[in-house]
């Protein structure tokens, strides 16, 4: 029997990366669940099955990222719940870390301290799925992310930065620069999702990045490609000054090696 996966978020760009590129719609019986609460009518079928939270907001003011990253993601685990489902898998972020503890990058068990509202939602999001979801004895599991990109993204720091050259030839950068990230090609994201879904005896928290790790000047250096691009510096809103991850847990429990680890434009 193919393992059943139902998934939320399916028209957002890990979405629709995952439908059209990943093995997954080959491999396994998929019911799209955008709205949540067609979680709880999945009867029978969820019984033994996988729902993949997909659905959530990386912007918006509190009360939006309140509701799309907390709220949802509690009531999507009751609905599929009532219907009898068995496992959760869910994206969450590097931002719940805070600042980096170590030199190779945050550690799985490291203390929680997020600087922003984003990372804070979705740090409670994860709260909500140990307790009401891990509590009762049912599998999960988190994945902890960076700045996931690829071709077809439609927000984040690299396709912002790519509009501003393209469109005005100048690149606006907040504070000074200087903060570290990780980048993921959204490819080795999908493949880190495969490996979860085969390997469900490995549950908990696991952070899926790559070896790419830019300063936001770095990034804005190698997005200019050697053309004279303005470059401006506004206020630091984000609070957060590094998002670099250690994959250590993730290269031992589940065999995941990023094969993406430049910066990789186009398919």
């Amino acid at each position: 029997m193919q393992p059943r996966i139902a998934i939320t978020g399916s028209t957002g760009f890990i979405g629709q990366e995952l439908l059209l590129h990943s093995q997954l719609p080959r491999q396994c019986e998929i019911r799209i669940c955008n709205e949540v609460d067609s979680l709880g009518e999945l009867g029978s079928w969820a019984i033994g099955a996988t729902l993949l939270h997909l659905a959530g907001r990386f912007s918006g003011d509190h009360d939006t990222l309140w509701a799309s990253n907390i709220e949802l993601t509690r009531r999507a685990l009751g609905c599929f719940g009532r219907s009898g489902g068995h496992r959760v898998v869910f994206l969450s972020t590097g931002a719940v870390y805070g600042e980096v503890a170590h030199r190779s990058g945050s550690r799985e068990d490291d203390p929680v301290g997020p600087t922003n509202y984003y990372g804070f939602s979705k740090w409670l999001a994860e709260k909500v799925i140990e307790y009401e979801w891990g509590g009762e004895g049912r599998p999960f599991h988190i994945l902890r992310l960076p700045n996931v990109y690829g071709q077809r993204q439609q927000k984040g720091v690299v396709f912002h930065m790519q509009r501003q050259i393209r469109e005005k030839g100048e690149v606006t950068i907040d504070g000074d620069g200087g903060q570290r990230r990780d980048f993921l090609h959204v490819s080795d994201l999908l493949g880190a999702i495969e490996k979860v879904i085969v390997k469900p005896e490995e549950v908990g928290v696991f952070n899926i990045s790559s070896r790419l790790t830019l300063s936001i000047n770095q990034l804005a250096d190698l997005l200019a490609d050697g053309r004279n691009v303005t470059r401006k510096h506004g206020p630091e809103n984000n609070g957060l000054r590094e998002l670099v991850l250690d994959i250590s847990k993730a290269r031992r429990c589940l065999g995941y090696e990023p094969k993406v680890n430049e910066l990789r434009l186009t398919d």
